[in-house]
């Protein structure tokens, strides 16, 4: 895929001499052909036990309900990063029920994992994650 092969580019490579002895290496470098299994061997490079203990330090959304500042969450539905499953797992944190105004989450439609645009980023259709977040704050 493509972004497995720009992770591969743009982070193994250029550190091949200091990682290619640490254990999950070589099948995120060279044996597995997609990104789920790529992130299944990766947790080892960046220093976790498992997999499970990697997902519970780097997801944002454990600490999202202790934001007390007016925070933005945008995300896209075709984000190949923070999928929609994983975002819809967590939309109670800016429902009106949680009774936090100082959560919204604007959800558009297109825009990979590039929050700003929405869309083909080349020809970006505007702001309208401005809409989202207005229609349902409102």
């Amino acid at each position: 895929s493509y972004l497995l092969r720009g992770v591969r580019k743009l982070f193994l490579e250029p550190n091949v001499s200091i990682l290619k002895d640490v254990k999950g290496f070589q099948a995120c470098h060279e044996d597995v052909d997609n990104m789920a299994d790529f992130q299944r061997n990766a947790y080892q490079l960046e220093g976790f036990d498992s997999l499970e203990s990697y997902h519970d330090a780097t997801n944002p959304m454990g600490v999202a309900s202790d934001i007390s500042v007016p925070t933005l969450v945008i995300n896209a539905e075709d984000d190949p990063v923070c999928a929609k499953s994983n975002v819809m797992d967590h939309v109670h944190l800016f429902s009106s029920e949680d009774n936090n105004a100082n959560r919204a989450l604007a959800l558009t439609r297109w825009g990979a994992h590039c929050c700003y645009f929405e869309g083909d980023w080349l020809l970006p259709r505007g702001y309208r994650w401005c809409d989202e977040v207005a229609d349902r704050k409102s």
